[in-house]
């Protein structure tokens, strides 16, 4: 996000309640989450917070104000420690944001798919950046993971695991990078997934196939190159199926293990293109956190638009 100006009030209800949280920031800045230190911003803080637990209710209506102005009154004052009141104000602060952020915000769980020859541990940070902001993250490791059984047998993986996280029925967000985007599409268009499945967001997959794909002679990447029988019976309905729910595909053109890179564009949804110049930078790159991010916290749209 940007810059919040003087007020930002968002209400969300969800089973009969009402949460309602307005901020004041009299000096504020909120990017990815925290609240960036600008001159003079900790020593004008002042949050307002209303939070609305039941229908007509009010649970809380605080004021916070800089602790380190407080603390000028000998009658207030605990510690003479150098810092001690201004390091407290940056923690309540960011404990206020997260705590809005987390109650107003409703989020659905995120799981996240890798690509060849990698584990869950691939999105680390990407992992740690959306748990920050409020998401539950969840990854999951393919098994095996080298391609070597088809792409439509590691979709049953991901099946199993949604059900064994969120339950049979629970929504959940999908995250799938390189041919991890293809087993999450095959989840999603064969086996049920698109009815759980509410944002879907694919890195750097090969959703038209990939000329690399011809270097091993094994059942998934046989799978992943161009015109494949796997890619043309999923790409036959992609526009109907991957339409029903958000769906955004990240890519890069100077891509050396998607070729070309426009494979990775599609006919549906929001196809964004990024400078990066390494397949694997775009799990780490901060631009690519900044679009999932936008594309997590959008709002579920009946029928996906084509944006380029």
């Amino acid at each position: 996000m940007g810059h919040l100006g003087n007020c930002h009030s968002v209400t969300h209800r969800r089973k009969g309640a009402s949460y309602t949280a307005s901020c004041t920031w009299v000096i504020g800045h909120l990017s990815e989450g925290h609240l960036e230190k600008k001159p003079g911003f900790w020593d004008n803080l002042c949050i307002t917070a209303e939070i609305w637990l039941r229908p007509g209710g009010r649970f809380a209506d605080l004021t916070v104000q800089p602790l380190h102005r407080l603390a000028s009154s000998r009658r207030w004052r605990l510690t003479s420690v150098p810092g001690f009141y201004r390091t407290l104000d940056k923690g309540l602060a960011g404990l206020w944001t997260k705590l809005i952020m987390t109650t107003v915000n409703h989020r659905n769980p995120v799981l996240l798919v890798h690509g060849i020859w990698d584990t869950g541990k691939v999105f680390r940070k990407l992992s740690a950046h959306l748990t920050e902001l409020g998401w539950s993250v969840h990854a999951l490791n393919l098994s095996p993971n080298n391609s070597s059984v088809g792409l439509d047998k590691l979709a049953k993986q991901v099946a199993a695991f949604a059900e064994e996280r969120f339950g049979p029925h629970g929504n959940f967000d999908l995250v799938g990078f390189s041919m991890g985007g293809l087993v999450s599409r095959y989840y999603v268009q064969r086996l049920g997934g698109g009815d759980r499945v509410q944002r879907f967001v694919t890195i750097s997959s090969p959703h038209h196939g990939t000329l690399m794909a011809y270097a091993l002679p094994l059942e998934g990447t046989v799978q992943m190159r161009p015109q494949s029988q796997f890619l043309e019976d999923l790409n036959a309905d992609a526009t109907k199926t991957l339409g029903k729910l958000n769906f955004t595909s990240i890519w890069t053109k100077y891509d050396a293990m998607i070729v070309p890179g426009s494979s990775s564009e599609m006919p549906v949804g929001k196809n964004i293109h990024l400078p990066v110049l390494i397949h694997r930078w775009m799990v780490s790159d901060r631009r690519c956190f900044q679009v999932i991010t936008q594309a997590l916290s959008e709002p579920i749209k009946a029928d996906a638009t084509i944006t380029r």
